[in-house]
């Protein structure tokens, strides 16, 4: 697989400019983002994949009629795979970055966001005419074209109510009125903002990849903090009740006054305006991981991890988009790995940088955190929970075709 290269990425624009000009605004089709690409990945790999327990997948199959559709949830059975048509279907397997590093290698280009914002890489398997139907996405996607060619439609004008067509078990636009077309070769890619309306079509048999944004819900982090607040109360204490000294008689008993709604409205606010509680809710919330996320079979042992740095080994990290940190330069820093905080020693901060940043974890970088205690801890338990993994080489995969009837 070759890496796309700066310019190339996003079509000679600077992250900055594409940012400005594209980000949430508009499509965005750019030829070549990965000049000369091989996918990392095979069709029989992801196959494979979707044949395991753990790992999210979808099967999309279109009949012949506009209404005839129908979806399935893995994990699937090699046989169950090997019977499908040799038209209209598609296998989506999802966060396929977490358990392959090489597909995970392809979120790196694009960390010019933040990793909170990250997501996953969802892949996608076709057959000729295959697709998931008309709809909209609620996040950011990039879609690099790996395999075969697959034609795209967009309608630019974001969809404020998407009424689906009723009966289905997939949510499919009942109006679909695209006013762009365009066609996907191996290392092109499409960049959607959310809410467009689109339709991927399989000219080939062939394969996508999915690179997916996600953003907080207000909805959801106010529902956090207000279980963290519940959960950091001290019940003993009685602090949290209703102070009225100047209650006074009504002649309507069952009335709850506005003096009293705008006290507790405050009393809430004061919760939220809680700016260390809220990054904490923050960061867990946006490194949680959305699948269950699997621990090394033979953890590292702090011996061994010191000498795979002796041995100038590296780390990678598995999934950059469950890292990261809250904190700045005077404030003790706090880690974040998949849901769960990590306190740093104070001076951690550049700590936090490196293993949430983009430059590559190697020996020179680990060695001199690992001569330090209270760092080495941090280091080896990211290690043991899986977080961080000894690189390995890359393999080589050869492709496999699509199994066909």
């Amino acid at each position: 697989m070759k890496r796309a290269e700066a310019g190339a990425l996003l079509g000679g624009r600077t992250p900055d400019a594409f940012l400005r000009g594209w980000w949430q605004k508009r499509p965005l089709l750019i030829r070549g983002a990965f000049p000369g690409f091989t996918s990392p990945i095979t069709p029989a790999d992801l196959i494979r994949l979707a044949g395991r327990d753990g790992i999210a997948s979808r099967l999309v199959v279109q009949g012949k009629g506009s209404r005839s559709w129908s979806v399935r949830y893995g994990p699937f059975t090699r046989g169950a795979l090997a019977r499908l048509p040799a038209r209209r279907w598609t296998l989506l397997v999802h966060e396929v970055d977490q358990v392959v590093p090489e597909v995970g290698a392809l979120l790196e280009p694009f960390r010019f966001v933040p990793n909170w914002r990250l997501d996953d890489v969802m892949v996608s398997a076709a057959a000729p005419g295959g697709g998931v139907g008309p709809h909209v996405d609620d996040y950011d996607v990039f879609l690099l074209q790996g395999m075969g060619r697959r034609r795209w439609r967009v309608a630019s004008r974001p969809v404020r109510e998407a009424r689906g067509v009723p009966g289905l078990d997939l949510h499919i636009l009942r109006e679909f009125a695209p006013d762009r077309d365009w066609i996907l070769e191996p290392g092109d890619m499409l960049y959607l903002p959310p809410r467009l309306a689109h339709e991927g079509v399989a000219l080939d048999a062939g394969m996508t990849f999915s690179i997916g944004f996600r953003a907080p819900s207000p909805r959801l982090l106010l529902a956090a903090a207000a279980a963290d607040a519940i959960e950091r109360a001290d019940p003993w204490r009685g602090a949290e009740l209703l102070r009225d000294p100047e209650l006074r008689t009504t002649p309507h008993a069952g009335e709850i006054a506005p003096a009293v709604t705008r006290v507790l409205q405050r009393r809430m606010i004061a919760l939220l305006e809680d700016r260390r509680s809220l990054a904490g809710i923050l960061g867990r919330a946006m490194t949680e991981p959305t699948r269950e996320h699997a621990t090394p079979d033979q953890p590292m042992t702090a011996a061994a991890l010191r000498a795979h740095l002796r041995a100038d080994g590296s780390l990678r990290r598995v999934s950059p988009a469950r890292l990261a940190y809250v904190g700045g330069p005077g404030r003790r820093p706090r880690l974040f790995a998949g849901g769960e905080e990590i306190p740093l020693p104070r001076g951690g901060l550049a700590l936090a940088r490196l293993l949430t940043g983009r430059q590559r974890l190697d020996a020179a970088r680990l060695r001199p955190w690992m001569g330090r205690p209270a760092t080495a801890r941090v280091l080896i338990g990211l290690v043991r929970t899986g977080w961080l993994a000894p690189d390995q080489p890359r393999r080589q995969t050869a492709r496999i075709d699509l199994p066909a009837r």
